[in-house]
This record gives structure tokens, C-alpha cells and sequence, in this order.
């Protein structure tokens, strides 16, 4: 019987490393094993901001191959959902979009990037990744390569003999709205989707921009 997604941890993620510092412990420690404590954290924080990903995009595959979306309920139907994407929106909706994009990554590096190299890399090395050949995407040396290098030297790396792939390192733009300014926006890009036929906020702004570059560029010759 579908059912509402529980806050309770199953057994199989119980184990997992990843939890809130001891606050009060770090505060009482003396200064030197406080140090030591506290640099111990950021750098298990700093191998898990790869680790999750990966773990993120292989747990969602799973998800997905074995339908398991279907043990869900949709509130908008009162039915089993329907697809791993519309579980995400109901039960995961603070980060469905990252969890689409990871488990659209891992469908993709399933057959040619061991898990357990994936994990070592970073998300921007795994994205670099999905524009690769099937043929370069499978080497060890490109793996050990994902997993040491940045972006920027993992795109030189590979558009260098002999792998010959020119792909182009992901840069991040920020912005910062208040509450209402966010909703507005996403609101627009919405409509953008919906006309072109993508649910990715960064696609959406992007069409946008071509578009509105496409329109003006004329006027701007005369």
C-alpha cells in the first residue's frame, strides 16, 4: 500500500558518518585538541561534499529502477506516484532539482564510472564527465584524473591526446533574493520551462537569455 515517507532512518543509512558536531564538548576541550577536533571535521566534511553526491545519485537509481516511487502516495491524486521525479517534488521538494541532477548523473556514469571511484569526485568533475565519450569516460587514468584534479584541470586534462574531449568547465553564477524576489523569479523561469519544455532553473535562464540576446542583437548592429 503506498504510504507518506518516514523521518525515521532505516537501518541500511543508520550508519552513515555525517552528523552535527558535539558543540558543547568542542567548547570544553583545551585549546590544542579543540583544534585538532575541529580540523578533523572539516576534513571528513570536506571528502563527504563528493561523497554525497554520488551516494545521492546511486541511492535515487536504485530508487528508480525499481520503481519504488510507487510505494508512495501523490497528495495531488490520492494514487501511487508515478515516476521517481514527481516523489522528489512531494516528499523532497527543498532539493528535488539536485537530486534529479544527481541521479541523471549517476544513470549516465553508471556503466563506465565504478561507485567507488565516483565517490571520490567532485560533482563539477562527475557533470565534466557526462559530455565525455563512452570510450574515455571508461579509462582508470581518467578516473584517477576525476578524482585529484579541479574542474578547470580536469577539462584541460581531457581535451588534451589522447582523449581529444573539448568540453567546457561549469561556472557558478550567485544571486541572492529576498523570499519574494525568489518566488518571483522562479515563478518567470517557470514559464520558460513550460514553453520550452524543461523543469531545470538554470536551462530556463539560460533559453531566456539566448532568446532575449537573439531579439536584440539586431538592434543593436544598426
Amino acid at each position: 500500500m503506498p504510504k507518506s515517507i518516514s523521518n525515521t532512518p532505516t537501518n541500511a543509512i543508520q550508519h552513515l558518518p555525517l552528523r552535527e558536531p558535539d558543540w558543547l564538548a568542542l567548547k570544553i576541550l583545551p585549546p590544542r585538541p579543540c583544534a585538532e577536533a575541529i580540523q578533523a571535521i572539516l576534513g571528513a566534511l570536506e571528502g563527504a561534499e563528493r561523497w554525497v553526491y554520488a551516494i545521492r545519485g546511486e541511492c535515487l537509481r536504485l530508487f528508480d529502477e525499481r520503481t519504488l516511487f510507487r510505494e508512495y502516495t501523490d497528495p495531488a491524486t490520492n494514487q501511487p506516484c508515478t515516476c521517481t521525479d514527481r516523489f522528489l517534488k512531494v516528499y523532497l521538494p527543498d532539493s528535488w532539482r539536485y537530486c534529479e541532477e544527481a541521479l541523471k548523473n549517476r544513470q549516465a556514469l553508471f556503466d563506465s564510472v565504478p561507485l567507488e571511484s565516483a565517490v571520490r569526485m567532485t560533482r563539477a568533475n562527475l557533470r565534466l564527465l557526462e559530455g565525455a565519450s563512452e570510450s574515455v569516460r571508461k579509462l582508470p587514468e581518467v578516473h584517477a584524473a576525476g578524482e585529484k584534479q579541479t574542474q578547470e584541470q580536469f577539462a584541460a586534462t581531457l581535451s588534451q591526446e589522447p582523449y581529444n574531449q573539448h568540453l567546457e568547465a561549469r561556472r557558478t553564477l550567485k544571486f541572492t533574493f529576498t523570499a519574494g524576489e525568489a518566488e518571483i523569479v522562479e515563478q518567470a523561469l517557470g514559464i520558460v520551462g513550460k514553453l520550452i519544455g524543461i523543469e531545470d532553473l538554470s536551462g530556463e535562464l539560460l533559453a531566456l537569455a539566448i532568446d532575449y540576446i537573439a531579439e536584440n542583437r539586431g538592434e543593436e548592429a544598426q
